[in-house]
């Protein structure tokens, strides 16, 4: 009996060894969730929690591009709900000002049938994309051979990726999309756009604490 408490003893010492840096990665990204809802960039569920695990829609992604952009109180006019840039966004979806403003500031573009697909979920090249094209590289981009190459190099020069690995053609999850717009805030503003980005948010220290009595789910 001794032996076998000790055996099961030493795998959970094994895991719990093992598990320890991811979780200290994973606490890391999520505190980039914690600065951008401070900075009002994102504001989670009715119920306040955040959710990181789960995935994002495109509109749900227009919204928080247009809150880091500095663009939120234009979309939120109802002359830009109007706009009717995309035969899937009648003035009536609850999105349809930050992504019509997204499209005045030439950060989204939709398909090639005219419609948007507000409710798809969006992919991490897609999330890199708009906030390149936000941020006015779109030129440099496309002559870096367009998407999603392009994009991604530029996201890249700029160390808008450097805090997570990710892959090509898949959802973005929340804590991923989040960590692309943390490191594109600190990203320069090209010349060729009409941006004045708001936040000036300073890097995060390591270890640094989370706020208490906070769930997700």
């Amino acid at each position: 009996m001794k032996k076998l408490l000790c055996a099961i003893l030493a795998i959970c010492f094994l895991f719990s060894t093992f598990a320890l840096p991811a979780q200290a990665a994973t606490d890391e990204l999520y505190g980039e969730m914690y600065v951008l809802r401070d900075n009002g960039i994102i504001k989670g569920d009715p119920d306040g929690a955040l959710r990181p695990e789960s995935e994002l829609t495109r509109a749900e992604f227009a919204t928080i591009l247009c809150r880091a952009a500095g663009i939120d109180k234009l979309a939120e006019t109802a002359d830009m709900a109007d706009k009717g840039y995309f035969d899937d966004v009648p003035s009536s979806h609850w999105a349809a000002g930050y992504i019509n403003a997204a499209v005045e500031y030439d950060a989204i573009n939709g398909f090639g049938d005219g419609t948007f697909r507000p409710e798809l979920t969006v992919t991490n090249e897609q999330v890199i994309k708009m906030l390149v094209a936000a941020w006015g590289y779109t030129e440099q981009a496309e002559a870096l051979g367009g998407y999603p190459n392009g994009y991604m190099a530029i996201a890249r020069r700029y160390g808008v990726t450097d805090a997570v690995m990710f892959n090509y053609g898949i959802a973005s999850k929340r804590w991923v999309a989040c960590a692309f717009v943390y490191g594109a805030l600190s990203m320069p503003v090209a010349e060729s756009s009409a941006l004045e980005i708001p936040f000036d948010v300073e890097p995060m220290e390591d270890n640094e604490e989370q706020p208490e009595n906070t769930t997700y789910i």
